[in-house]
């Protein structure tokens, strides 16, 4: 609730939104049941983070072979999760990534 409250709060809304889908990103890899709960816990669809799925990060944004491995390792470490009550979640998220 407070990242919704710290969006409206009148600042340059798509770079705090950027940064924000920066730090979401990075849960995927290190916490992707965390990252799933969530997702599935507040009922945003997947689709709404699609760009957060695709996107690799400014730390990859000239190694192309690097955004690869890093998009790779996110789908791998949410096949990964075997939990029963996210693999609808997870399923769908998978969904998301785009084909490469």
């Amino acid at each position: 609730m407070q990242v919704f409250r710290f969006l409206a709060c009148g600042f340059d809304c798509s770079r705090i939104a950027e940064d924000l889908g920066a730090l979401l990103a990075r849960t995927i890899r290190a916490h992707p049941q965390f990252f799933l709960r969530q997702v599935m816990s507040l009922n945003i669809p997947c689709s709404k983070l699609a760009w957060v799925l695709n996107v690799p990060g400014l730390e990859y944004a000239d190694h192309q072979d690097a955004q690869h491995y890093e998009i790779q390792m996110r789908k791998k470490v949410l096949i990964s999760v075997q939990t029963r009550e996210l693999s609808g979640v997870r399923d769908q998220c998978l969904k998301e990534f785009r084909d490469e």
